[in-house]
């Protein structure tokens, strides 16, 4: 299954000048066990050690997000963001898979990040950024 490359727009350093970059971002499906499926973007990073979401998500598809066990992840500034997790399933290219997935107020995104543990250990991912193409396979 393939997908092309998102183009999105970025600032550069000193907040002036917009230009745009490609990123892995794919159209998926989530929901949780009773819920309605809702439909987002997600960043596909094999730098994440897990599926992340900010809460707003999990809210959506009818969790409690902070009536469940919680880990502090570190990320790129250092600082902990404390991730409640859940069982959910997420569906890519009509695919549903069950994933655990933390999910954070703490977490200032407008998508969810499908990393290491939930989804490249189900899928092999193919990046091919010049030809501005991701393949999944199962």
């Amino acid at each position: 299954m393939k997908f092309p490359y998102v183009r999105v727009p970025f600032r550069s350093g000193n907040g002036s000048r917009v230009t745009s970059v490609l990123r892995p971002l794919i159209h998926i499906g989530l929901k949780s066990n009773n819920s309605e499926t809702i439909n987002t973007l997600a960043l596909i990073d094999s730098g994440t050690d897990y599926c992340l979401s900010p809460s707003e998500f999990g809210e959506q598809i009818g969790l409690s997000i902070e009536n469940n066990s919680w880990s502090d992840i570190y990320g790129i500034g250092g600082a902990p963001i404390r991730f409640y997790f859940h069982n959910i399933v997420f569906i890519v290219g009509g695919w549903e898979k069950k994933c655990r997935m933390g999910f954070s107020a703490d977490l200032e995104l407008d998508y969810i990040i499908l990393g290491q543990k939930g989804f490249f250990d189900i899928y092999t991912v193919r990046f091919n950024y010049r030809g501005e193409e991701i393949e999944l396979k199962e």
